[in-house]
C-alpha cells in the first residue's frame, strides 16, 4: 500500500475565506498569496485530515473561493511541489476585466452561492442561516 508522506508533516490552515477575498480585491496584478501547504485533496477530507473540524471547513471554503475566483478570471491558481504528496498552492492576482473593475464588491455579490454576499470579508458560513 502507498503511503503518503503528508501525514508526517503538520498541516495548518494559513487563512481564511474571508483574508483570501480581501486579499482579491486588493491585490494588484501579478501579486501571490499561498492559500495553502500540504495536499489539498487530502486536507479537505474530514477522514484524512490533520486539521480541526472548523478549519477543515474553513479550507475547504477557501479552496472554493480560489476555484470561484480563477473561474471568474480574478487568479491564476498554481502548484509547487515541495516534496512528495506536499505542495505550496499559489493564487497569481491577474488584471481585472475591465467589466470587473468598477466594483469586484458587485461581482462577489452577484455569486450563487454567496447566497447575496455583499462583503468578501464576510464568511460564506456567517452569511447562510
Amino acid at each position: 500500500m502507498n503511503k503518503l508522506s503528508h501525514k508526517f508533516t503538520t498541516t495548518q490552515l494559513l487563512l481564511t475565506e474571508a483574508q483570501f477575498c480581501a486579499w482579491i480585491g486588493q491585490s494588484a496584478p501579478g501579486i501571490t498569496i499561498q492559500y495553502h501547504c500540504g495536499f489539498l485533496a487530502i486536507d479537505t477530507v474530514r477522514a484524512s485530515s490533520d486539521l480541526l473540524e472548523h478549519e477543515r471547513k474553513e479550507l475547504v471554503r477557501v479552496g472554493r473561493r480560489a476555484w470561484w475566483a480563477f473561474e471568474h478570471g480574478l487568479v491564476h491558481l498554481v502548484q509547487r511541489r515541495l516534496a512528495p504528496d506536499r505542495f505550496a498552492y499559489l493564487a497569481i492576482a491577474r488584471a481585472r476585466p475591465k467589466a470587473m473593475q468598477a466594483s469586484l464588491l458587485r461581482v462577489l455579490a452577484k455569486h450563487e452561492e454567496t447566497g447575496g454576499l455583499a462583503n468578501p470579508n464576510i464568511s460564506l458560513r456567517q452569511s447562510r442561516s
